[in-house]
């Protein structure tokens, strides 16, 4: 029968209030919470930025993957996935949102909300349109909002240290810009190399290049020498690695050995050594007499001076004046 068009829709809204409150009332207590944040935050959110803050130190513990996927069956919750890293977002549908802001105004909880919130700001927003491109670009403004608070005293590098360090065992590049957090702002170059070497534990080898290269660089500038070695030694046996690469990690090691920082007295330092010898004498065929000198060198560490002399004459093969490879004839002999 015809009836007023007002009255459908006064009896679809109580319809649709009454089965929101039939469903809220049902959540578990970490539910709630998550639902009342998420309705308090006005665009998509990446799931590793809400978990991020809500198992931040001030919070009490929570499942939160567990309640995302409970807001996800009560349909309290949208699911989206970014194109480029798979990564999930979570945001409420508007029906949803508006009854849930209702409940935050009254809710015990308001204020942990806000604080919350608040440190989702420094992740800044997103639209819906922006999921595709990730959540790289969401976590770097983080850590850069991060790096300027604790630099104008604004925020205790203590505050943003467990929110930083849970993004990152989620989203792995993070590991990185916290070691740039920890070197530049707090001045603590030991956990900035431990958080290259827990970037390295996450990702596969193909994609180690860049956390080998700077915890070279850590290692060097804190004079940890067995530690650049090894790492330098690591960044030459990736995949694609050069002879040209190689070969200057192998001058970078004759050169701490001739300066006295390193010196052949344990077992780990010659195994560096004879993984670098392998790794140069497989890529031969590419070796100029520079790289045959340095070759004959690292030899020499580990007092083989027949596979020295070998290399040497390569060297001299293939450039007969090359100085270096006639020095080292010299010392050997020939």
């Amino acid at each position: 029968q015809l009836v007023r068009i007002e009255r459908i829709v006064a009896s679809r809204e109580g319809i649709l209030e009454a089965l929101f409150e039939r469903t809220y009332t049902g959540l578990t207590p970490a539910a709630r919470r998550v639902f009342l944040t998420l309705c308090g935050w006005h665009s998509v959110l990446p799931q590793v930025a809400l978990e991020a803050v809500l198992l931040r130190s001030d919070n009490e513990r929570m499942d939160v993957d567990a309640a995302v996927n409970e807001l996800i069956r009560s349909s309290l919750v949208d699911i989206s996935t970014s194109e480029s890293d798979q990564a999930p977002w979570v945001s409420t549908p508007l029906a949803a949102s508006i009854f849930g802001r209702r409940k935050l105004a009254v809710s015990a909880a308001k204020v942990s909300v806000e604080a919350d919130i608040r440190i989702l700001h420094s992740f800044g927003a997103t639209q819906p349109s922006g999921i595709r491109h990730g959540i790289g670009p969401l976590v770097e403004k983080l850590f850069q909002t991060a790096a300027t608070r604790i630099k104008s005293s604004k925020a205790s590098h203590t505050e943003y240290l467990p929110i930083l360090e849970s993004v990152a065992r989620k989203y792995p590049p993070a590991w990185l810009l916290l070691a740039s957090l920890h070197e530049e702002v707090a001045c603590d170059v030991e956990q900035a190399k431990e958080c290259v070497r827990r970037f390295l534990e996450a990702v596969p080898k193909d994609e180690q290049r860049e956390g080998w290269t700077r915890l070279g660089k850590l290692c060097s500038f804190s004079k940890d020498w067995v530690g650049e070695i090894h790492a330098l030694v690591e960044l030459a046996d990736l995949p694609g690695a050069t002879i040209q690469a190689i070969s200057s990690t192998a001058n970078r090691m004759n050169s701490l050995f001739r300066e006295a920082q390193l010196v052949l007295d344990t077992d780990e330092k010659e195994i560096l050594v004879r993984r670098l010898i392998v790794l140069m004498e497989a890529h031969v065929a590419d070796a100029d007499a520079v790289d045959f000198s340095r070759l004959a060198w690292l030899c020499l560490q580990l007092r083989d001076v027949e596979r020295a002399r070998r290399w040497t004459r390569r060297g001299l093969e293939v450039e007969p004046g090359n100085i270096h490879c006639q020095k080292l004839a010299t010392k050997l002999g020939r």
